[in-house]
């Protein structure tokens, strides 16, 4: 016993190595007489197995400890177990919470949840990872450097104090490498930025996507919708830093706004379109009807022809151009469907609706559109296109189109005396030719009056047929 306590070694005293055999439990009851009486009750521990009984000596114990809470202080260990490390020390710590009392007061160590963590081993680690993104750049999961030297329970909150103190070092030094966080990487300022820029271009594609979508079939229903996971489904399999950005609410905000400001372009872009549309096809015959109206000064006609003009409009003019302007793609905005919509239903009204009603809508329409007025000059070309395409009409008509025929030759002379065009059926070609009475010469109204019998009669010859087209040409 006292040789064992000069050596600081544990004596393993076994039945065998005794005479007659004696059983553990003698053994260890004649120690524990033997070390009451030479005092030594206090130096050496006892401790009964099922084979033997082991005596160590006490200082040997905290040698140990010391050793192994050195280890631990010097980095060689990077975590302890204290539950752990209690029971292998029993003797010193009567229970797991003195041990952790006892850790807390030691430099160099820190406390985490259970575990005993060494400083030493965690600037190491934080070390390795600035030498790795100075040497290698790009991205860095400090939850991955860390593998499995740390329990799992403690991993993730070690790796964070870790990314705080690696961005704080690039942050500290002068021209160095801008290190950023990202969920639970760490990257460079380039990385996360290019990656940012990824993510930007596949908004931009979801943006194209969409709209082709709408353009392919603008009966869609839905507007174009923003949503997540359409750019998370964009992302490669490779793309970590991708996924962990999206995640992120600022990031989804900015790339909402991406996606938005390409899909504005695509709006702004079809909203002219569908305007220079709008205003060839429908706005600008509008006003030149609408001044052809004006000029009929008798007012019965005029009330007539204003109610037949109307309908027109109402019922042919502006439905045929909304739907020839959805076939072609142009009714795609936002904007535009929303106005067209509203448009839509006035003219769907069962009410008939007059010529102030519909220039009212017209109105409000194209001032939510933004669709100016036409020009002047735009009129007066429009017009005479009008002009233009009715007197090739004139000329290519059937000798059958007699009645369409004398119609259209006294509409473009009306057209030549008096602003605008006058928008007529047949049966006001009499009143019309009427108030063309005083504004012709004598003879050029008498031969209308006898064309306006023979095409009654539908008995024009090839000779009259001539003669109308020479005279509208004129």
């Amino acid at each position: 016993m006292h040789r064992m306590l000069t050596l600081y070694r544990t004596l393993n005293i076994k039945p065998a190595d005794l005479p007659d055999n004696p059983p553990t439990w003698f053994i260890l009851h004649t120690l524990e007489r033997l070390l009451q009486s030479e005092n030594l009750t206090s130096k050496v521990n006892i401790q009964e197995t099922d084979v033997s009984v082991l005596c160590t000596p006490k200082r040997y114990l905290e040698s140990e400890r010391d050793t192994t809470v050195y280890d631990l202080q010097s980095g060689a260990l990077a975590y302890l177990d204290v539950q752990r490390f209690a029971s292998d020390f029993i003797e010193l710590f009567p229970s797991s919470q003195v041990a952790l009392s006892y850790f807390q007061q030691l430099s160099g160590i820190e406390v985490i949840d259970s575990f005993a963590v060494s400083l030493i081993w965690i600037s190491r680690l934080e070390q390795d990872c600035v030498r790795i993104l100075e040497q290698e750049g790009c991205t860095l999961d400090v939850t991955e450097v860390i593998g499995s030297r740390l329990p799992p329970t403690i991993r993730e909150q070690v790796a964070g104090r870790a990314k705080n103190s690696i961005v704080a070092h690039f942050s500290e030094t002068t021209g160095g490498l801008k290190i950023v966080r990202v969920g639970t990487l760490i990257l460079t300022e380039r990385r996360r930025d290019g990656a940012l820029d990824e993510l930007a271009g596949y908004a931009k594609e979801a943006a194209k996507a969409q709209w082709q979508s709408l353009h392919d079939d603008p009966t869609l229903v839905e507007d174009v919708k923003f949503t997540r996971d359409k750019i998370k489904d964009m992302i490669p399999p490779t793309g970590l830093v991708q996924r962990l950005l999206l995640q992120q609410k600022p990031v989804e905000k900015l790339l909402e706004e991406r996606f938005w400001f390409h899909v504005s372009s695509f709006e702004t872009l079809n909203e002219e379109e569908f305007a220079m549309y709008w205003t060839d096809r429908m706005l600008t015959r509008y006003r030149i009807y609408s001044a052809g109206l004006v000029s009929v000064m008798d007012q019965k006609v005029h009330s007539q022809l204003a109610q037949v003009f109307a309908t027109y409009a109402h019922k042919d003019l502006i439905p045929d151009t909304i739907a020839k302007a959805r076939a072609q793609g142009l009714v795609l905005s936002r904007k535009t469907r929303k106005n067209v919509t509203k448009l839509s239903s006035v003219l769907e009204s069962t009410t008939p609706l007059d010529n102030t009603s519909l220039s009212s809508a017209l109105e409000k329409f194209n001032k939510k559109q933004g669709i100016n007025h036409p020009s002047t000059d735009s009129l007066a070309a429009a017009k005479q296109s009008m002009l233009d395409d009715m007197l090739r009409r004139i000329k290519k008509q059937k000798a059958s189109d007699g009645p369409v025929l004398f119609l259209t030759l006294v509409i473009l002379l009306f057209a030549k005396q008096y602003d605008g065009v006058v928008y007529a059926t047949g049966k006001f070609t009499p009143k019309l030719l009427k108030l063309l009475k005083g504004k012709l010469e004598y003879e050029q109204y008498e031969q209308l009056e006898r064309w306006k019998e023979a095409a009654k009669a539908n008995t024009l010859s090839a000779e009259d047929r001539e003669g109308m087209a020479r005279m509208a040409a004129t």
